[in-house]
C-alpha cells in the first residue's frame, strides 16, 4: 500500500519536478527562443512562396508579352512582303 501510495505521489508530483527542472537548466529559454526562430523561418517560407507567386505571375506577363510581339512582327514581315 505504501508503495502504490509513494508511485501515486511521484506521477503527481512528475509534471512538477519537470517544470523545476527546466527552468532550473534554462531549457525553458532554449524551448522560447527555438519557437521564435521556428516561427520566424515560417513566417519567411511564407514570403518566399508569395514572392515566388509574384514572380512568376510576372514571368507569364512577359512571356505573354514578347508572344504577342512576335506575332505583330510576323504579320507586319507578311505585310511588307504583301507590299513588295
Amino acid at each position: 500500500m505504501e508503495i502504490l501510495l509513494s508511485l501515486l505521489l511521484l506521477f503527481l508530483l512528475l509534471p512538477i519536478y519537470m517544470i523545476v527542472i527546466r527552468w532550473i537548466f534554462g531549457i525553458n529559454l532554449i524551448v522560447d527562443r527555438l519557437e521564435k526562430i521556428q516561427l520566424s523561418l515560417e513566417r519567411i517560407r511564407k514570403e518566399n512562396e508569395s514572392t515566388k507567386i509574384k514572380y512568376d505571375r510576372i514571368i507569364s506577363q512577359q512571356e505573354k508579352i514578347i508572344n504577342l510581339n512576335a506575332e505583330r512582327n510576323n504579320r507586319q514581315a507578311e505585310m511588307i512582303d504583301l507590299l513588295k
